[in-house]
């Protein structure tokens, strides 16, 4: 009974280990058909690629072909009709003949449109550039009440107690005509020097055409002046009860980044960090983000944070709880909360949505941790097998191109694909709509 009992249990053991191992195995790329060009359609054939229930992505947008979504290789458009955003030619990406630029200085609304989604999981691929600093770029205000007369923008404003001057460059009035906010130019004045004397609250604030009492705080915390450039660069909302997440900078002096769950589970601070993502000014940067929304009041949420190929964050946490129970299933590119500088212009160059984590994508490196120069693929069929994809319509990287596939579970071969050396190819005439 001993042999038996001690063969079974060991074929048990065998049996587990090698479906474990057949479960987890990650994908096996063998072959590689097609044009590998931009555009280009190829045939990818191998194992493990995990059974995608829709091949097409959910959304794909790229601002070569202007302000729409392409329901050619993405399955659904923007899901709202409030584009904030513009054709530009300024600032484009290299590999691209176009951008869509939005002023965060011009409101607090967020970038671009909302991307409704109906799934726990979800991925995003997106190349931006952000044409402003943050930790410069703040907005500066004073609110004020028990206002005589009008202020004016361009007009230089004096504390009377502190002596603290600054120019008007917004008023925000509220509808009692008395109240309100001042937004001041963050070049002159005495609150822009480099050890800044700001205006003190409750005092009164002198204009050649009006006066208010300074009312920016409380008598318990008296800020006086208020500087703020609240950047959230991306964030996922649960529609019905309002529970979210966001990534963002975690204080006004420094480009760190922190991650956000508001209303269920706190912030994740830059020192918990895998490796810190940064508010990086004027630079084109690839970002990636992995999320599942998880289950009610449990810390098992999963967000995940890629940069130009770095792996920032792969954190769990908890997105929902009994009194906000929705999961998220809505994405909301960048957003200024409280305002920024004028002229604060963020740029995109293309946003790919899916409901799954399965993708396709190739980079200039064959072993996946050193990837770093990265572009997503369009796939048109998946099956376990055989994946069809488009290259997009953006140039490819010059030099020799390695392909990768990830699975449902985010599981991706170590070891890229070499792809047939492809001369650099010329920029390809994209028509701008």
């Amino acid at each position: 009974m001993r042999r038996i009992d001690f063969f079974q249990k060991s074929l048990v053991f065998v049996l587990s280990t090698f479906l474990s191992v057949s479960v987890n195995s990650s994908p096996v790329i063998d072959d590689v058909e097609g044009e590998i060009t931009p555009d280009g359609k190829i045939l990818i054939t191998g194992s493990s690629f995990g059974k995608k229930s829709q091949s097409r992505p959910l959304f794909y947008w790229s601002a070569n072909g202007g302000l729409r979504a392409n329901l050619e290789l993405g399955r659904q458009s923007w899901s709202g009709d409030s584009f904030n955003g513009a054709l530009s030619k300024e600032v484009v990406h290299p590999s691209s003949k176009a951008s869509v630029v939005w002023d965060h200085g011009m409101s607090s609304g967020k970038s671009l449109e909302w991307v409704d989604y109906d799934s726990s999981r979800v991925y995003v691929f997106r190349k931006k550039y952000a044409d402003f600093d943050t930790t410069r770029d703040v907005a500066i205000r004073a609110r004020f009440n028990n206002l005589k007369g009008q202020f004016r923008v361009g007009q230089i404003v004096k504390g009377q107690k502190s002596g603290a001057t600054g120019v008007v460059q917004e008023i925000d009035l509220n509808a009692d005509g008395i109240s309100g906010s001042i937004f001041f130019n963050n070049e002159i004045g005495s609150i822009n020097e480099l050890k800044s004397l700001d205006f003190a609250f409750g005092e009164e604030m002198v204009s050649e055409t009006a006066t208010a009492i300074n009312s920016e705080g409380t008598d318990q915390y008296p800020t006086g002046t208020y500087r703020t450039f609240n950047f959230k660069t991306i964030r996922f909302w649960a529609e019905t009860s309002r529970n979210n997440v966001y990534v963002g900078p975690g204080y006004n002096d420094t480009y760190e980044m922190k991650m956000t769950a508001e209303f269920t589970d706190g912030s994740v601070w830059p020192n918990d960090w895998q490796v810190v993502k940064n508010m990086t000014p004027r630079q084109w940067q690839t970002e990636e983000f992995i999320l599942d929304s998880g289950s009610i009041d449990a810390n098992d949420a999963r967000l995940i944070v890629r940069t130009d190929g770095i792996e920032n964050i792969d954190r769990r946490f908890k997105a929902r709880t009994s009194d906000r129970p929705g999961r998220y299933d809505q994405i909301a590119q960048s957003q200024v909360s409280n305002g920024a500088q004028p002229g604060s212009n963020i740029y995109y160059d293309m946003l790919y949505v899916d409901d799954s984590w399965h993708r396709a994508f190739v980079c200039d490196s064959q072993k996946f941790d050193e990837c770093r120069n990265i572009d997503i693929l369009i796939p048109v069929e998946w099956e376990d097998n055989r994946i069809s994809a488009r290259f997009r319509e953006s140039d490819l990287f010059p030099g020799q191109l390695y392909l990768y596939i990830s699975d449902g579970n985010n599981i991706v071969n170590e070891v890229g694909y070499a792809l047939p050396l492809a001369a650099s190819p010329s920029k390809v005439e994209l028509k701008v709509e």
